[in-house]
């Protein structure tokens, strides 16, 4: 098959359609991921499947259904194969591939993507982890601004090597921006990232790293309705371990025997990495204190 050629999630990927979401590359070895078009399905309006995300899985191949976009058949973790539902969008299409699809892939080979954003430092990994609402995002985007160079925006790799080391790569160069924040750098808003979305697109292709790095340190993001005034301390490795495992992408789509397989690699991990909890107060801005707080440990 000939396509377009890319570098994404650490890996080599040959696709049928073109992502401009990903890092182009040219490579004379052979595709880890190869990326096809089967054909269009039409949605089936007598069905009484009202799912919008459904995942199947075998021993070697699994299938994700997103309503009315498409459907994503996933094998050997070698082939995504898209068969677009009838009048989608094709940038939804390609965000549900880079999401749901890429997981699925990435956990059939045994890699482990995890939900963080990272900052590339003096050649190693400082991540930024937190639930949805923490303030990750807009803690990055600070940092960003800031000058210091982003690693990746929402999603990261572990790959193990034979010594149990732990390597991290970046997913793809693209930021997914609030409108607030375009304004701020006084960038020309484009289209959302998908429908029903108002995030909007920021790309760094040009920052962008195709390799994998060391980690350095881990700083996980919360929340405390008690709390009058940010704090920062160090988490303790078992406290790590556990967010780590909260924080694992698409962590559905991981099986029992996978998660044991990953366990004492990230106990290693967490071991050998500073690691810290940055705590910041629900009901009051503490973006600088925060912003502060970080850059006083990298």
């Amino acid at each position: 098959m000939t396509g377009f050629t890319y570098w994404a999630y650490g890996l080599h990927v040959l696709s049928e359609i073109e992502f401009p979401e990903l890092y182009p590359i040219t490579y004379n070895k052979h595709s880890d991921l190869i990326i096809s078009v089967g054909e269009c399905i039409s949605v089936d309006e007598s069905s009484t499947f009202n799912l919008v995300h459904r995942y199947e899985s075998t021993e070697h191949a699994c299938s994700i259904d997103i309503r009315s976009i498409a459907l994503y058949t996933i094998t050997n973790g070698s082939h995504i194969t898209i068969h677009p539902y009838v009048g989608s969008k094709t940038s939804d299409v390609r965000v549900y591939c880079l999401s749901n699809a890429f997981a699925a892939i990435l956990h059939q080979r045994r890699m482990l993507p995890m939900h963080a954003g990272a900052l590339f430092i003096s050649e190693k990994l400082s991540f930024i982890m937190g639930d949805s609402g923490a303030g990750k995002s807009t803690l990055l985007f600070q940092m960003m601004q800031a000058g210091y160079q982003v690693f990746s925006d929402d999603v990261v790799v572990f790959s193990f090597n034979q010594k149990q080391e732990v390597f991290a790569a970046s997913s793809y160069p693209m930021m997914k921006l609030w409108k607030q924040q375009f304004l701020c750098m006084h960038k020309e808003i484009a289209q959302p990232v998908r429908s029903g979305v108002e995030k909007y697109p920021f790309y760094f292709h040009d920052q962008f790293h195709i390799t994998y790095k060391k980690i350095e340190r881990l700083v996980v993001v919360r929340v405390d309705d008690q709390l009058h005034a940010p704090l920062l301390r160090t988490l303790k490795p078992s406290a790590a371990i556990t967010c780590l495992l909260e924080h694992v992408y698409r962590r559905e789509y991981l099986s029992t025997v996978e998660l044991h397989y990953h366990l004492p690699l990230l106990a290693n991990l967490v071991n050998s990495i500073e690691v810290y909890e940055l705590i910041r107060p629900r009901y009051k801005s503490t973006e600088k204190e925060l912003h502060r707080l970080l850059i006083s440990i990298l």
